[in-house]
């Protein structure tokens, strides 16, 4: 071993057999189809985390704690037709992130009567975010084709 002779010196030895420190970096997972809105919430809400956006952070932490409530909850379970909420049914988190948007989008009709654009815009921005892990909708000439083209088929 060694022998140190001050306090500070045996710092240094320690800290010089010490393994160096790890620098963490953000990874981005690539989510195929396959992968649950529930574990996008979870891997988004860690690079948040990371990279310390705190907006993106407080939604998605929301988010998660609705789903947590709506699985503990059991009138949930019996507005779902008795089979109850899962976290890994997509169109369950869905439905929650879907509510959680409609709960923004009537914020932001109160903000802006009562003139206050600056909180309405952090809605706007938190809206935004929510409608990453939703499904693209699709638009209102796609949805006339596929019905003209369902109408066409069946004569």
């Amino acid at each position: 071993m060694f022998r140190a002779t001050s306090s500070r010196s045996l710092l240094v030895a320690i800290a010089a057999r010490r393994p160096p420190q790890t620098v963490f970096s953000t990874v981005r997972v690539r989510f195929n189809s396959s992968t649950s809105i529930h574990a996008r919430l979870k891997q988004d809400l860690k690079d948040a985390m990371r990279s310390k956006l705190k907006l993106k952070l407080n939604v998605i932490k929301g988010i998660l704690s609705d789903l947590t409530y709506a699985e503990k909850n059991p009138q949930q379970a019996a507005a779902a037709g008795g089979n109850g909420f899962s976290k890994d049914l997509d169109s369950d988190v869905a439905t929650i992130i879907q509510k959680a948007i409609k709960r923004r989008q009537e914020s932001i009709e109160s903000f802006r009567q009562n003139c206050r654009d600056d909180l309405a815009d952090i809605e706007q921005q938190e809206i935004a975010i929510l409608q990453q892990y939703l499904p693209k909708q699709l638009t209102d000439e796609q949805i006339e084709t596929a019905a003209l083209s369902v109408m066409k088929r069946l004569g």
